[in-house]
Order: structure tokens, then C-alpha cells, then sequence
């Protein structure tokens, strides 16, 4: 039966590896065989050969008795090979070869040696990085093969990490390229390093290996450029040395400057603070920028965490490239380390700067800002200071708000997590929204209103139903799981009107909800056949907030993960799946357009 899901085309991952693991736990051989059978059948589909060849790595672990692990060691030798000689589609390789580092089979290793020279890079590094586990050595010749693709592979690499939007890939591509750097430590490749040294996240990796290649290779040649000479030079007083180093930063050219900056690194809290202050100048290149935010960040003067804000601050204006993006991360991020009220303020306003001014040209929904601007940086403190500051400050306030609602509204989460605002800020915050006339702002004065409970702003919400605009215009949002897409205003509006009377009936407070509980039941009545699909979506969303979920299952559709995400909340949350009736006590809760009968299936609008 198992094996039977395994070869099904249409079951799906979930059901692959659920069916996977039911055989692994068994255990025994003839289940085992039906896992083998899958992961070597060139007929199955990939994604449940790459489930059984997981649960075949991770078996050894379960397995009591010392003969069954002999014979899973047998298994693997005699059918992996199997997978390459094929050849497998990649992916099934990869799980092939991690299943070899999983049992740690140095008798493949031929097999890893032969794929580091496939065409296909995925391959090659997986299997680079299974002979390194492994210490299974490369010839010189193999390596000089291998390191000569990493080079023409690096620039791919790092072309994809910057504009990639992903969380999840920004991880691997990020991963890819320190492995790369990882593996080139020679005299050749020193200038490559250097390049990369003060990169965001990746800094502390690369200095290291730069450290590595100057203690491996010793003191430079005679036609050795400035640059080894800096890295490789013992200073005799180190007083004259720094200003020697500091002047070379500003100065020399690009490689000289980064390894004088290099060198700088290494002196610590030694490292003169007042010195840096003359180095927070916009004319500066992204490189140095970057480097000087680590030399901030070594030499922890705390003194220079007000210029540097206001000259963070300076900067938002002028970021256009990925380069002048890391720097201002990096800048950003040694901020935060100098003090952390003044790093969580600048991040909340150069994150709504970035994304409510400054999208198109600064490109902030990519790598390194994205990975940054993960933080919560929002807390009692910060809101009431740029609250009080007013203007760009304070929208900006609005804006992070808004983005911590978006991934739960978006998807009907259930159990929200609210941020509680003092009297004062929730004053401030119903003020701001209703005499606001953006509907950009005022769409994430909805979203806001969700997590932060403003049921007193349900009639407010509903007025804007009425906006035009509203209906026609929209924004991008983002989430780690599906990456960018464009939605209407009035989508999430229509989400937000469903939560905050489904907050008023939990409440046991019916009569308030009442109003919202109409609207919505009324605007999905009188959807159009060619009803805009984001309003349907809102609309659907809103009502199986409310427990009427039926609507939102009629209307799913293909391409859309976090309507069917939304749709699996709604339903976890609100009713019995197995119960066809089970909705009709949380229908007659709030009423419906007779009083009796749930609402049509059909026609479906808006499809």
C-alpha cells in the first residue's frame, strides 16, 4: 500500500513522505526493499525517490540490532551506485549523496569525485561538500579542475543571491558562495577574497580565510603588490602603523585600502573611535563604507552611535546598487551594536523609506536587506519616540505595524500574537487613520487595526468599500514562503473588516459585530460573475474568518498557495471537518440572509 502512494504521480509530497516514513519505522527488509525499489525506480516520481532515499539515510539511527545496520550498509553500496550510473535526475543524486554522508560511505567515493567535475553546479557542490565530510582528498589536478569552477561559478552565484527575493534560497545561494570562498584559499585567489572581505554576514568567514592564506603561503614574493605586503607586514609601533593603515583606507586603491582595513580589524578596541568619525562621508565607495562599519563595530566607541545614525540617515536617499545596499546594512547593523534603541529606530524608518518611497530604485525585497529587516524591531520605546517625532517617522511606525499584521491576515492565522499600544499611541494611531487620505496608508492602517485589536475602527473600514480606489489600486507583498505578488487595497481591508468582527463575537459582543457581519455576507451576494479574483479572495477570507467557511472553499484556485493556506486555517479554526453540518451552529451564530440556509455555492463568481 505504502509503495503503492510512492509510485502514485498525483499523491503529492506530504503523501510520499508520510508514506516514506511509515515504511522506514517498520524497519525490516521488505520494507526496506520497498524504499529501495522506489529510490532506484526510474519510473517513480522524484520527489518520492528523494523521500525514500531520506528515510532509507536516517534509518541507521533507528535500527536496534547490529546485523540490520550491516545489511542497510550493504543496501546502500550495492544501490546508490545504481542512482548514478542512471544518471538520476540531480535532485535524486543530491538525496542520494547525502545519504552516503549519512552512513558515511567512503567506498563511493569515487562516485563524489566523478560528479564534482558534472556539468550541472548543484551537483558538483553537494558532492565537493560530501568529500570534504568525508575527507576523501582531491589530486592536485582534480582540485586546480574544481577550484577553476568555482570562479566562473562565484559571480553566478552572487548575481542570484542579490536579486533574489526568497528567504529560503537567499540561504542557499548564501551558503553556496561562502563554500565557494571557503575553497579558495591561494596566493591566485587573495584578490577575490579581499573583495568580498567586509560582505554582509559573511565577513568574519572570509577574514578568517584571508588570515589562512597569508599564515599558509608566508611572506609575499618580490613582485608581490601592496596589498599582500599590508597583510603579511609586522608592524614595529603599532601607533604610526594604524594611521599608516587608516590613510591607506581612505586613499590606496580598492585592494591595498580593504587589507589595510583588514589589518585595522585586527587591533580591536585599540583602534582609535574619534579617527573613524572623519570616515562616516557619503563620498566614500560601498566597499569602504562596509569596511568602516566593521572597524566601528571592533572598536566599540559608543560615542559614534549618534553621528552614525544621522549619517545612516543621510545615506537613504542614495542607495541604488546592491553594493551601496550592503553598505548601509552593514552600517545599519553596527548601529544596532552601539546602541540599540538608535539601530531599531533607523531600521524602522529606512525600512518604510525603502519599501513605501524607494522600491524600484533601491530594490530593498532582496538580499542583504531582506535577511536584515527580519528583525522585530518595534517596541514600546521605539513607537513612542518616532510617534512623537511625527512625520516620516511616524508613518514608519504605521508601515513596520503593518508588516507584522500582513502574513497573518494574509493567511487567516487563528491564533494571533497582538502588540499592545498604551492609550496614548492607541489614541494617536485611531486619529492618524481616519484623517488619512492615502490609500496606500490607509490600507495598512487596516492591517494595523488587526493586530492591535482597533475594532473601533470597523465602520471606518467599511466606509472605504466605497473608495474607488481602493478596489483598483494595490501594493506587493511579500512572504518568505511564496515571494513577491500584487494585491488590491481592498483585499486585505476586507480581511481585516472579518477579523475584527470575529474579535467582537469572541468577545460575546454581537450587536457591534452585527454591522461588519452584514456587509460582508452583503458584498459576497452581490459579487459579479467577473468579479476581480483579489476581491473574491478577500471577501472568501473574510467570511471564513467569521466561521462561514464554504465560500472560501468554493472559490480556491490553482496558483494560489496562500489562499489554500488561508483556506486550511479558516477550516483548522473554525468547524469539524468530517461534519457536513457542522457549520450550521456557527452560521446561526451571526445570522445569514434568511436566517436559515448558508450562502449559494453557486454560481461562483469571480473565477
Amino acid at each position: 500500500m505504502q509503495e503503492e502512494i510512492l509510485r502514485n504521480i498525483h499523491a503529492g509530497e506530504f503523501s510520499y513522505e508520510r508514506a516514506a516514513r511509515a515504511l522506514s519505522e517498520f524497519g525490516r527488509g521488505s520494507s526496506r526493499m520497498a524504499l529501495w525499489r522506489v529510490a532506484i525506480g526510474e519510473d517513480a516520481p522524484v520527489t518520492a525517490r528523494i523521500q525514500a532515499l531520506s528515510s532509507l539515510s536516517k534509518m541507521q539511527g533507528d535500527i536496534r540490532f547490529a546485523s540490520e545496520v550491516d545489511a542497510l550498509r550493504q543496501e546502500m553500496m550495492s544501490y546508490l551506485p545504481q542512482i548514478f550510473n542512471e544518471p538520476a535526475p540531480a535532485t535524486v543524486q543530491i538525496a542520494a549523496i547525502d545519504a552516503i554522508i549519512a552512513v558515511s560511505l567512503k567506498e563511493l567515493g569515487t562516485y563524489l569525485v566523478d560528479l564534482i567535475f558534472e556539468d550541472q553546479w548543484h551537483l558538483r557542490h553537494a558532492a565537493r561538500r560530501a568529500c570534504d565530510q568525508l575527507d576523501f582528498k582531491l589530486t592536485p589536478r582534480q582540485q586546480r579542475t574544481f577550484l577553476s569552477a568555482c570562479r566562473e561559478q562565484l559571480e553566478k552565484i552572487e548575481e542570484q543571491l542579490y536579486q533574489e527575493t526568497l528567504v529560503s534560497q537567499i540561504t542557499k545561494f548564501n551558503q553556496e558562495r561562502q563554500d565557494i570562498l571557503g575553497w579558495l584559499t591561494t596566493p591566485d585567489d587573495l584578490p577575490l577574497l579581499l573583495k568580498r572581505r567586509f560582505g554582509y554576514s559573511i565577513h568574519e568567514y572570509v577574514g578568517k580565510h584571508v588570515d589562512q592564506v597569508i599564515y599558509k603561503y608566508g611572506m609575499p614574493p618580490a613582485e608581490a603588490q601592496l596589498f599582500w605586503i599590508i597583510l603579511a607586514e609586522q608592524p614595529k609601533d603599532l601607533a604610526s602603523t594604524i594611521d599608516y593603515w587608516l590613510q591607506l583606507l581612505r586613499d590606496s586603491d580598492d585592494l591595498t585600502a580593504i587589507a589595510a582595513a583588514h589589518r585595522l580589524m585586527g587591533v580591536g578596541k585599540d583602534l582609535p573611535g574619534e579617527k573613524l568619525r572623519l570616515f562616516l562621508d557619503p563620498a566614500l565607495p560601498p566597499d569602504r563604507l562596509s569596511a568602516i562599519a566593521q572597524l566601528i563595530a571592533t572598536c566599540q566607541d559608543k560615542s559614534l552611535a549618534e553621528p552614525l545614525s544621522n549619517f545612516v540617515r543621510s545615506l537613504v536617499e542614495t542607495v541604488t546598487t546592491p553594493a551601496d545596499m550592503e553598505a548601509f546594512t552593514n552600517l545599519t547593523d553596527t548601529l544596532f551594536l552601539l546602541d540599540e534603541h538608535l539601530g531599531r529606530c533607523m531600521s524602522v524608518v529606512a525600512h518604510m523609506m525603502f519599501f513605501a518611497y524607494r522600491r524600484d530604485t533601491a530594490n530593498p525585497g532582496c538580499f542583504p536587506w531582506r535577511i536584515f529587516c527580519m528583525r522585530d524591531f518595534l517596541n514600546d520605546d521605539v513607537i513612542r519616540d518616532l510617534l512623537l517625532a511625527g512625520g516620516d517617522d511616524a508613518r514608519a511606525v504605521l508601515f513596520e505595524l503593518a508588516t507584522h499584521s500582513v502574513g497573518y491576515v494574509g493567511d487567516a492565522v487563528g491564533n494571533l500574537t497582538f502588540i499592545k499600544l498604551d492609550s496614548v499611541n492607541k489614541q494617536q494611531l485611531l486619529h492618524e487613520a481616519i484623517s488619512e487620505q492615502s490609500p496606500y496608508w490607509q490600507h495598512k492602517y487596516a492591517l494595523v487595526s488587526v493586530i492591535t485589536k482597533r475594532e473601533d475602527l470597523l465602520p471606518w473600514l467599511m466606509h472605504l468599500d466605497s473608495t474607488a480606489t481602493m478596489a483598483s489600486d494595490g501594493d506587493e507583498l511579500y512572504a518568505s514562503q511564496y515571494g513577491l505578488r500584487w494585491e488590491r487595497y481592498l483585499t486585505m481591508i476586507l480581511r481585516a473588516i472579518g477579523y475584527l468582527a470575529r474579535f467582537l463575537l469572541d468577545e460575546k459582543r454581537e450587536v457591534e459585530a452585527q454591522p461588519a457581519v452584514t456587509f460582508l455576507h452583503d458584498r459576497y451576494m452581490a459579487l459579479q460573475q467577473d468579479e476581480d479574483r483579489d476581491i473574491v479572495i478577500g471577501l472568501t477570507t473574510g467570511l471564513g474568518l467569521l466561521g462561514n467557511w464554504k465560500p472560501i472553499l468554493t472559490h480556491l484556485g490553482p496558483g494560489e498557495p496562500w489562499m489554500h493556506e488561508a483556506a486550511l486555517n479558516v477550516f483548522r479554526n473554525s468547524l469539524i471537518a468530517n461534519d457536513k453540518n457542522a457549520w450550521f451552529p456557527l452560521w446561526k451564530r451571526w445570522g445569514s440572509h434568511n436566517g436559515s440556509q448558508p450562502l449559494p455555492l453557486s454560481p461562483q463568481p469571480g473565477r
